[in-house]
């Protein structure tokens, strides 16, 4: 649990999210989101993107995780404040995370870099 000093914003919203992201409850979601995205890239293989439906599926699972991510990382920021949120290591994975999946959900929007973007997945 992170302390509360000054550093924290204070205005009342960020308060209420900063209880929120605290509790085991939101940290229990956060980990099992984490766990089922790993267990399905783990799933995605050669075979998989052979049929069009199940890489569909896949990329359809992918995009969902990184959404839920993206918001886990906005909640966690504005609970505790954005030098605050760089000073923990995890908050700083969740963001490259974060960046890297946006920056491959782009790339794969053209089709030459759409190899580019699986690397980025991979890294992910």
């Amino acid at each position: 649990k992170v302390d509360h000093d000054l550093d924290a914003p204070r205005l009342r919203l960020c308060v209420y999210i900063r209880k929120m992201v605290e509790t085991w409850q939101f940290e229990t979601v956060s980990t099992l989101c984490v766990f089922l995205n790993v267990t399905f890239l783990c799933f995605n293989s050669v075979e998989v993107m052979k049929d069009p439906k199940l890489t569909k599926a896949m990329d359809s699972q992918n995009e969902t995780f990184l959404y839920l991510l993206l918001v886990e990382v906005c909640l966690v920021m504005a609970a505790y404040g954005v030098p605050r949120f760089f000073n923990d290591g995890w908050n700083v994975l969740d963001f490259l995370i974060v960046a890297g999946g946006l920056i491959a959900r782009v790339l794969a929007t053209f089709s030459g870099l759409s190899l580019v973007a699986r690397c980025l997945r991979l890294l992910r």
